[in-house]
């Protein structure tokens, strides 16, 4: 944890101190960390409140309420991803303070990207949870930052994130960094408690031709739009089967797609399901987007936009959870404007979906 600079000397420290010290803290030859009232306070705020709101399932909510403090508790880093969050899911949620609170959040989140890079540089297997934990924190900041809070306090319209953030080359790279680091742990987090959090069920054994999901008939279509063009027809072809298994995969069985393909029938089939349930969905499939895919959607080649677009449709699935809230419309609003009027037919569907 970070601390003010001293008046004496101008530096800034690299952790807050104390006089007792820990094995781990002995073992990196510094001090404990110690925390103010106010990182006690978003702590408290997080196990709840916040931890509680970011996947909305009591089995999951375990992981995020109780197991990240507790790593977070042995890993500075991982406290301040926590304490990020949860000082802007309490600047979503309370005028007084906001700027404030945004202000704490933005430096937590500093300081955990500086421990999280550090701890990249030399990694260990003891360090697998801390790291996964840590970037998968990162993840849900990412959102919520340039989600709706960025909406709230900027009053510049250029600034907004409609125009800054949604088509931005540096928020698609960062969530699938988080896919990185878990190459590099996963035998490690499999074996501890996070486990569960590496579940997505049978995403690779679903069939997009046989899962009859809403909506399936009107993503099948596309395939006309790049039809003519044989050099990008096969990328766009994988693509697109992809995000139909997304769509499959947020209308699973399990889930009661007719009040929301989000939202479980029992905790019992919740279970059948696993901690990831649909809400995941959208995430997966920016994992495993392709290269050529990405260049071309961000040279925003009329194809590759058409068919993310539809992406931001499905992502509007989790506009309910504060972290996500408004992005899938804003894909669609957005991507819309670049394309113009020309395109109005192949977006009815991704712009009728985020009107519901």
């Amino acid at each position: 944890m970070s601390e003010k600079p001293n008046g004496n000397d101008g530096k800034r420290k690299a952790h807050r101190k104390s006089h007792a010290g820990c094995r781990e803290c002995r073992r990196r030859r510094i001090k404990c960390v110690t925390y103010t009232p106010k990182d006690m306070a978003l702590l408290h705020h997080w196990t709840c409140h916040a931890s509680r709101t970011i996947v909305c399932a009591p089995l999951a909510d375990e992981l995020w309420q109780d197991i990240l403090p507790r790593i977070g508790l042995e890993h500075a880093f991982v406290m301040s991803a926590i304490l990020s969050l949860s000082a802007l899911h309490m600047a979503c949620h309370v005028n007084a303070q906001r700027q404030h609170l945004l202000n704490e959040a933005a430096r937590q989140n500093s300081d955990a990207v500086r421990g999280l890079r550090e701890q990249l540089n030399h990694m260990h297997e003891s360090m697998s949870d801390a790291l996964f934990a840590c970037a998968s924190l990162n993840v849900v900041y990412i959102f919520a930052s340039a989600g709706p809070l960025s909406d709230q306090t900027s009053s510049d319209d250029s600034t907004k994130p409609t125009n800054r953030h949604t088509l931005n080359t540096d928020w698609i790279p960062l969530m699938r960094g988080v896919g990185v680091v878990v190459q590099a742990v996963h035998q490690q987090v499999h074996k501890g408690p996070l486990a569960p959090l590496l579940e997505i069920d049978n995403w690779f054994e679903l069939d997009p031709e046989t899962a009859y999901a809403p909506g399936d008939a009107d993503l099948r279509c596309l395939s006309d739009v790049w039809a003519g063009d044989s050099s990008g027809k096969e990328i766009y072809d994988e693509t697109l089967n992809s995000l139909r298994r997304c769509n499959a995969y947020l209308h699973h069985p399990h889930y009661n797609s007719a009040t929301s393909p989000i939202t479980p029938h029992s905790p019992e089939e919740q279970r059948k399901w696993g901690y990831n349930g649909p809400w995941a969905g959208p995430m997966i499939w920016i994992q495993f987007l392709s290269e050529d895919f990405l260049a071309r959607l961000y040279q925003r080649q009329p194809y590759a936009l058409v068919l993310f677009a539809h992406f931001g449709a499905l992502m509007h699935s989790l506009d309910r959870v504060w972290c996500f809230e408004g992005w899938g419309k804003r894909i669609v609003l957005v991507v819309g404007e670049i394309l113009g009027s020309y395109w109005d037919g192949w977006m009815s569907w991704c712009r009728a979906y985020v009107e519901k």
